[in-house]
C-alpha cells in the first residue's frame, strides 16, 4: 500500500512539473532598431526603436544631428525602401524637438512579414516631398 502511495505521489509530482513546463512565462518584448541616417543633404538621423507589444507595435524616433525645434516633422511607415519610398502604410505621430512615440494596432511580426517598409522623416507638413532622414526596416 505504501509503494503506491509514494507511486502515486511521484506521477502527480511529474504531471505537476509538465504542467509547470508548459505554462507560458510572459514574454519579453521583441526590439528592433532601425537606424535613421541623414538623407538628401541633412543633418538630421537618429534612430527608431521598434518594441512589440502584444498585438501592438510601439515605435519611438529620437532624433539628434541638426533638426529643427521649431519644425514639426510628420513621419511615416512607408512601403517600400528608402530608395524606393512607397505609399504611406502606417502614419506616425509627428516628430517634435527631436522625438516621436507611436503605438499602432498591427503586432511586430506583421510588420516583418509586409516588408520591404522603411520609416520617413519629412521636413515638415509643407514640405512633405523632402526627406532628412529615412531608414529601412531590417529584421
Amino acid at each position: 500500500m505504501m509503494k503506491t502511495i509514494y507511486l502515486l505521489v511521484a506521477a502527480a509530482a511529474v504531471v505537476a512539473l509538465i504542467i509547470v513546463a508548459l505554462q507560458k512565462s510572459p514574454a519579453e518584448p521583441e526590439v528592433l532598431g532601425i537606424p535613421l541616417p541623414a538623407s538628401r543633404g541633412s543633418t538630421e538621423l537618429g534612430i527608431a526603436t521598434l518594441i512589440g507589444l502584444e498585438n501592438q507595435t510601439k515605435v519611438v524616433i529620437n532624433m539628434s544631428g541638426g533638426f529643427s525645434q521649431t519644425y514639426i516633422q510628420p513621419v511615416h511607415i512607408h512601403d517600400g525602401s528608402c530608395e524606393n519610398l512607397g505609399a504611406i502604410k502606417y502614419p506616425l505621430n509627428d516628430v517634435a524637438n527631436g522625438i516621436s512615440a507611436t503605438i499602432i494596432d498591427v503586432p511586430l511580426g506583421q510588420i516583418q512579414k509586409e516588408l520591404p517598409l522603411a520609416i520617413n522623416i519629412h521636413l515638415s507638413n509643407d514640405q512633405l516631398g523632402v526627406s532628412v532622414s529615412c531608414g529601412d526596416i531590417v529584421f
